[in-house]
């Protein structure tokens, strides 16, 4: 009885360290120091808006890790995705692009169970049709995950994506928080 308590035991606390966080996946504009998988930086790419709604984000998985590091793109199966204009941030337009489960649809209701921001090239370079991600989310407990343009009440323009959950009624989880920078870069704040 005392192996088979010590085997169970020791099962229970290698599978608890080989498991993987379930999210949420977050790919950022500003990888911190203290950050780590399930959090990473965001791959860079350059594509015309149409590659976004034909592919979506795949989490690629680090095997040590046994969390996500970065994501490449895949053909979208099983998915819709809708895009929407949010405004303009460090002199850029962006973009929200949000992926909703076949399953969802049949339910008759609209929520992402992912989403990524595009910025839109700058109007004076020769690349301003193509647009480039500057954050993802998925994975997780949420149900939805909708992004709004914060209007000008940050100095080079701001957005909020927000993560809905639900139990005994629907309720906001948490927001993030993306500005864009006198350099037209963008960086995660806390209003």
């Amino acid at each position: 009885m005392k192996i088979f308590l010590t085997i169970l035991a020791v099962l229970a606390i290698t599978g608890n360290a080989f498991s993987d966080s379930g999210g949420p996946y977050e790919a950022v504009p500003d990888l911190r120091e203290n950050e780590s998988p399930p959090t990473f930086a965001i791959p860079p790419i350059d594509e015309p808006l149409y590659f976004y709604l034909r592919r979506m984000p795949e989490l690629k998985w680090n095997k040590k890790l046994n969390e996500p590091d970065s994501i490449t793109w895949a053909p979208i199966n099983g998915y819709h995705a809708s895009f929407r204009e949010l405004g303009h941030v460090s002199g850029r337009r962006l973009v929200e692009v949000r992926y909703v489960s076949d399953q969802r649809l049949e339910q008759g209701v609209d929520f992402a169970d992912s989403i990524i921001i595009l910025a839109r090239g700058f109007d004076s370079k020769p690349d301003s049709s193509k647009f480039m991600p500057i954050y993802y989310l998925s994975g997780g407990t949420s149900y939805d995950r909708r992004a709004e343009h914060l209007g000008d009440d940050h100095k080079y323009g701001a957005i909020k994506i927000t993560e809905w959950w639900s139990g005994t009624g629907p309720g906001r989880w948490r927001s993030v928080f993306i500005g864009g920078t006198e350099k037209s870069e963008y960086k995660r704040f806390t209003p």
